[in-house]
């Protein structure tokens, strides 16, 4: 008998094969798919609201999958799944969003402000990726700067050796990041801002896991999913980066939620 599929979709700046750790932990249950990095493809480039990235994923799930399959998705790729099913919603059995922002109107609007006033790169994450060391002598020397870095501070000794094994490819005599530096920097500063007036419009059922230490989902956040958005909503330990940091946990709670037993 086959295995249902799940569609995973990654978080900015993380090739979908950094999560080689959960995606081994999932396997036994489910025929992952995937796309190793959004927004490389020049056929569907990053612009603001982040459509052709949407276009991108429907094309793929056509490709790969002729059953509708259940989408995954970390940060940014919960948001872009979350849209391809507000799209194409015959695709998708499920949507499950690991701590990604889908914002009400308040927030919104300050976004939408943000970006026509030019501060977006500030109260977004931009600012920092512009910056971003993307070169490295070897895997070892990747491993000890990463490790001193907060984002990375709760990775599991198995999920970071992913990034450094996974997130850099040679470059000449030098190892450089896989996912490009300026894509990342395009996606932050281009987010949606608009998906609240699409709410009425969701047909697929959506869940959310929230990491119970995450500064990306606020309280308020949490009381939006409730309300508008998701049909469960649950906490995990772990900040934003929960998956590499436990791993085990969120892949049990990616298949509990499969199976409606939460």
């Amino acid at each position: 008998m086959s295995k249902p599929a799940l569609f995973f979709a990654h978080a900015n700046g993380f090739p979908a094969s950094c999560y080689h750790s959960l995606f081994t932990e999932l396997e036994p249950n489910f025929d992952i798919l995937t796309i190793d990095c959004l927004g490389h493809n020049p056929n569907h480039p990053v612009v603001n609201g982040w459509e052709p990235m949407v276009i991108e994923i429907i094309e793929a799930i056509e490709a790969s999958s002729r059953s509708p399959v259940m989408g995954v998705g970390h940060s940014l790729g919960g948001g872009v799944l979350y849209m391809a099913a507000l799209k194409r919603p015959e695709l998708f059995s499920q949507v499950i969003m690991l701590d990604t922002p889908i914002f009400g109107p308040l927030k919104s609007s300050f976004l939408g402000m943000a970006k026509r006033m030019g501060w977006i790169d500030r109260v977004t994450p931009a600012l920092r990726t512009k910056v971003r060391k993307q070169t490295f002598q070897s895997r070892e020397s990747a491993k000890n700067y990463f490790a001193t870095k907060g984002l990375f501070e709760n990775f599991t000794e198995a999920a970071l050796n992913d990034y450094v094994n996974y997130g850099l490819v040679e470059q000449g005599d030098r190892l450089t990041l896989k996912f490009k530096r300026q894509i990342e920097y395009q996606i932050f500063r281009n987010l949606p801002h608009h998906l609240y007036r699409q709410f009425h419009r969701q047909q697929v059922p959506i869940s959310v896991i929230v990491g119970e230490q995450s500064d990306v989902i606020t309280a308020a956040d949490r009381r939006n999913f409730t309300k508008r958005v998701a049909k469960c909503v649950v906490g995990i330990p772990g900040t934003h980066m929960f998956p590499f940091e436990h791993t085990k946990q969120c892949s049990e709670l990616i298949e509990k939620l499969s199976r409606n037993s939460i």
